[in-house]
């Protein structure tokens, strides 16, 4: 157990430089470790820079890698740009706007559509997809 704890608060303590987050059932000793850890943090360790990935089309961060479930991330957008455009084999996405308008393009299976986008819409992409704001 003790070789668990140790892990595990080497893991959280890696976390801002991997942005991996172990998995953390509800009422778990691993979720109840890590909200201990966050209150113990020093002042200069509780904000942590992120590495903003800037280019002429706007930028794309991340924020943390989740094991069964992806990654949260920001992309913002320029108008006019197209981003995106590729396939997943297995993975999905979700996006929602926070600002603007634009549209989402889904390879569907079955058809190719465009989706208005629009503030307040949750957009759940699956294997390949793109937006153009």
């Amino acid at each position: 157990m003790l070789g668990r704890i140790v892990e595990l608060l080497n893991r959280f303590h890696e976390q801002p430089q991997t942005l991996d987050m172990p998995r953390m059932p509800s009422g778990s000793f691993e979720k109840k470790l890590y909200a201990t850890y966050l209150s113990y943090l020093p002042k200069e360790r509780v904000a942590v820079p992120l590495k903003m990935n800037v280019d002429p089309r706007g930028s794309f961060t991340e924020l943390v890698h989740l094991q069964d479930c992806g990654q949260v991330s920001i992309n913002i957008s320029k108008p006019g740009i197209t981003k995106g455009q590729h396939w997943h084999h297995t993975k999905w996405e979700q996006f929602i706007v926070v600002k603007g308008h634009g549209g989402f393009g889904d390879c569907h299976v079955l058809q190719r559509d465009v989706q208005p986008w629009a503030p307040g819409h949750l957009f759940r992409g699956g294997l390949g997809h793109g937006l153009r704001l």
